[in-house]
C-alpha cells in the first residue's frame, strides 16, 4: 500500500506548495478545511516469514523480549485474531492485567512501527493503581500483514476500520468491566479511535462496545486526518480535473495499480518517500522500516484494497464527528504534533480545531507540539512516548 507515498504524496505536497488548499466535500455532510491525508507510518517490530496462526489463541510467537525497570521480562508477541473469517495479525506487550492501551496505526502501515511505543509501554509503570500497562497493536484489515480481501466496492471505510476496533477491544483486549481502555491513534488511525468512541459505525449509532460510557478513558492522538482520502476536499476544476485523471490512470484501474506496486515499487524508492516524512532523525528510515511497506506492497490483495482507499468516500472528519456527538466534548484526548509536519500539519483544519480546543479550559484536550514529521513517536520517539506517559499518569 505504497503507491501514495511513491505517488501521490508528491503531487499532493506540490498542489500544496502551489497553495492549493481543500475543502471536505465528503457526500456525508460538508466542512471546512485545508486537507490532510494519508496516514502514518511504520516501525517493525520483525519482518519475517508470514505464516497462518490459526484462530485467536491458538499460536502465537514471541518476537522481542522487553526487559522493564523491574528486571522483569515482557514478552512482546505476534498473534493472530479471525474476524469476519479474516486474518488480522496483532501485538501484545506489557504486564498482564495492566492499564489497557490499544495502538491504531496510519494509512498505509501496520503495528510494526509501534515498536517504541510498546517498549515505552511495557517499561512504563503507571495507570491507575501503577500497575503498568498493557498495549495491544493491530493491522487494519486489508493493510500490514493482515488479510487483503477483494472486499465490494465502498467496503474498505473508516466504519469498517472503528467496526474492526470496537471487536479487538470487546474480543481480544476484553478490559475488565467499568475499565475502559485507552487508545492511541497516527494519522488515520486517530480518526478511526475517534469514530469507534462516538459509535458512529454501529447501527443505531454510539451503540458500540467503545461508545459505552464506560469504553474509552481516552484518546492520544499522534496528529490526526481529517478523511480516508482526499475525495472531495477540492473545489477547483483544475484540481478536480488532476484527482479525476489519477483515478482514471491509476487508482481505479487495478491493472495498472498492481503493476506500479509489482514493477515500479523499490525499496529504494519506498525509502525516498519516508524519508520526506521522517523529517527529524531520517536515520530512523532503516531497513526494518522499508522492508515492513515493501512486503504489504507486494502482498496479495494490495492493489485492490488500495484502489478503495482512494476512491472511497472519505466519512466524517474530526470536526464532524465532534459536531454530531457532543459526548466527545467531554473525552479526554491528548494530541502529539510533530512541527515538521507537512501531511497533516497543525496549520491545517485538524490542527486548528484541536489547538483551539486545547486552550478552552472547558474543554479536557491536551496538545504538546515536538520537533518531528508525520510519525513523531517514531520520527522522535523519546519526546513523543514521553509526553503519552505523562498523560497517561495524570489520567
Amino acid at each position: 500500500l505504497i503507491a501514495s507515498l511513491a505517488i501521490h504524496l508528491p503531487v499532493v505536497s506540490s498542489l500544496q506548495s502551489l497553495g492549493f488548499h481543500g475543502k471536505l466535500a465528503s457526500t456525508r455532510s460538508t466542512t471546512s478545511t485545508t486537507f490532510s491525508l494519508l496516514g502514518g507510518r511504520e516501525r517493525t517490530l520483525q519482518v519475517s516469514v508470514r505464516r497462518r496462526l490459526g484462530r485467536l489463541g491458538a499460536s502465537s510467537r514471541v518476537v522481542s523480549e522487553i526487559p522493564n525497570s523491574q528486571g522483569s521480562v515482557q514478552a512482546s508477541r505476534l498473534l493472530s485474531w479471525e474476524w469476519r473469517g479474516y486474518e488480522v495479525e496483532y501485538t501484545r506487550a506489557g504486564k498482564k492485567g495492566g492499564a489497557p492501551v490499544v495502538l491504531v496505526h496510519g494509512f498505509g502501515c501496520s503495528t510494526t512501527y509501534w515498536r517504541r511505543t510498546m517498549e515505552a509501554l511495557a517499561q512504563a509503570y503507571g495507570g491507575a493503581s501503577g500497575e503498568g500497562y498493557e498495549v495491544y497493536a493491530f493491522d487494519l484489515l486489508g493493510q500490514g500483514r493482515s488479510t487483503k480481501p477483494n472486499l465490494p466496492p465502498g467496503s474498505y471505510s473508516i466504519d469498517l476500520w472503528a467496526q474492526q476496533l470496537d471487536d479487538f477491544v470487546r474480543e481480544v483486549v476484553a478490559p475488565s468491566p467499568g475499565g475502559g481502555v485507552v487508545l492511541c491513534g497516527n494519522s488515520l488511525g486517530s480518526l478511526v479511535a475517534l469514530t469507534a468512541t462516538a459509535g458512529d459505525q454501529t447501527t443505531p449509532a454510539g451503540s458500540g462496545y467503545l461508545s459505552s460510557p464506560s469504553g474509552v478513558k481516552g484518546i492520544c492522538m499522534f496528529n490526526s486526518a481529517v478523511g480516508l482520502n482526499i475525495r472531495g476536499m477540492f473545489d477547483g476544476p483544475l484540481l478536480k480535473a488532476v484527482l479525476f485523471l489519477l483515478d482514471a490512470l491509476l487508482f481505479n484501474n487495478r491493472f495498472v495499480l498492481g503493476l506500479v506496486l509489482d514493477r515500479v515499487v523499490t525499496k529504494e524508492l519506498l525509502r525516498e518517500a519516508l524519508t520526506n516524512l521522517y523529517l527529524h532523525d531520517p536515520s530512523q528510515v532503516d531497513d526494518e522500516l522499508v522492508d515492513s511497506f515493501y512486503g504489504p506492497a507486494k502482498g496479495e490483495g494490495a492493489a485492490g484494497a488500495l484502489s478503495q482507499i482512494y476512491t472511497n468516500d472519505p466519512g466524517l472528519s474530526p470536526m464532524q464527528l465532534h459536531a454530531k456527538y457532543p459526548a466527545l466534548d467531554a473525552l479526554p484526548i491528548h494530541l502529539v504534533w510533530g512541527t515538521q509536519d507537512l501531511v497533516t500539519p497543525i496549520t491545517g483544519g485538524v490542527g486548528k480545531f484541536y489547538t483551539a480546543r486545547s486552550v478552552d479550559p472547558r474543554r479536557p484536550v491536551s496538545l504538546e507540539m515536538i520537533e518531528a514529521g508525520h510519525v513523531p513517536m517514531d520520527d522522535n520517539s523519546e519526546q513523543a512516548n514521553t509526553s503519552l506517559i505523562r498523560w497517561l499518569e495524570a489520567l
